[in-house]
């Protein structure tokens, strides 16, 4: 057998990963690689791309344990914003003087905030 191939197969292997169970877990796992996902690094299309996600579980019945819905009035709250017309993801740009960078970061940092406050 090929030497390298020796080498590749155990490596593709340890790189499959398991098929993720809900919403938390599959931006859990796009997150390392997000612009190969959704084309970029913006908060923007993160969320057209969450609602993608959202609408393909409406379509096949899939409940959330949690839903997203409430993400925006979460992150409001954590910014101690009474109310906001703005979507989630203008407030979390804001609040990192329009870098997407960090706003992605912060995004994240939320998001487990959000998911694990059941």
């Amino acid at each position: 057998m090929n030497g390298y191939l020796l080498i590749v197969i155990p490596y593709l292997q340890n790189q499959i990963q398991k098929t993720p169970e809900n919403l938390y877990e599959y931006l859990q796992q796009i997150g390392f690689r997000l612009p190969m996902y959704i084309g970029s690094k913006s908060l923007k299309d993160l969320q057209i791309h969450i609602e993608g996600y959202r609408a393909a579980e409406r379509v096949n019945n899939i409940v959330e344990r949690k839903d997203f819905m409430h993400f925006h009035d979460f992150v409001a709250s954590e910014y101690r914003l009474s109310s906001s017309g703005e979507g989630w993801p203008k407030i979390i740009l804001k609040h990192c003087r329009n870098n997407e960078d960090s706003a992605i970061e912060e995004f994240y940092r939320l998001l487990d905030r959000f998911y694990l406050e059941s």
